[in-house]
C-alpha cells in the first residue's frame, strides 16, 4: 500500500510544532522545531487524545530520565564496551537519578540535577548525609 510518506503500512501522520518561548527580557526567539510520527494504528483504534498520550510519555522518559543521565552523568561520552559493565553502569546511574531528584539542598537557588551533583561532588561527608536524609525519610 503506497502512503502519502512512502512509508508501508503508514496510516496516521502527527505533525507537532514546539514553539519555544524566551526566557529573559530581550532574549532571541529560537525557531519552531516540528516533530513528525506515523503509525500503522487506523483512527479508530489509536484516536489523537492516544497517541498524545503516548507522544508525551516518550518523551517525559526522554526528559526525566535519558537527558538527566547524559547531561549529569556523561552517560552519551562513556566508552567503556566490555561485556556487561555499560549496562551495569547505566543501571547504577540511573539508580542514583531517584534519590538524587528527592534530595532537596538548601540555599541551593536551582535544584537542578547538576548543580546537586557540584554541591555534593565537594564532599564525601556531605554526600552521605544528604542520601541518608533520603533514605530515612
Amino acid at each position: 500500500m503506497n502512503t502519502p510518506l512512502g512509508l508501508p503500512g503508514m496510516r496516521q501522520a502527527i505533525a507537532e510544532r514546539k514553539r519555544f518561548t524566551p526566557a529573559g527580557a530581550g532574549a532571541a526567539p529560537k525557531p519552531d522545531e516540528w516533530r513528525y510520527y506515523a503509525t500503522r494504528a487506523p483512527h479508530y483504534r489509536a484516536p489523537l487524545s492516544i497517541l498524545a498520550r503516548a507522544i508525551h510519555g516518550h518523551w517525559g522518559i526522554e526528559n526525566r530520565l535519558h537527558y538527566p543521565k547524559d547531561y549529569t552523568h556523561g552517560e552519551d561520552r562513556r566508552v567503556l564496551r566490555k561485556g556487561h559493565a555499560p549496562s551495569n553502569l547505566s543501571l547504577l546511574r540511573s539508580m542514583v537519578l531517584v534519590p538524587l531528584s528527592q534530595i532537596e539542598i538548601p540555599d541551593l537557588v536551582s535544584q537542578t540535577f547538576p548543580q546537586k551533583m557540584a554541591f555534593l561532588s565537594g564532599s564525601v561527608e556531605r554526600a552521605v548525609s544528604a542520601f541518608r536524609g533520603v533514605i530515612d525519610n
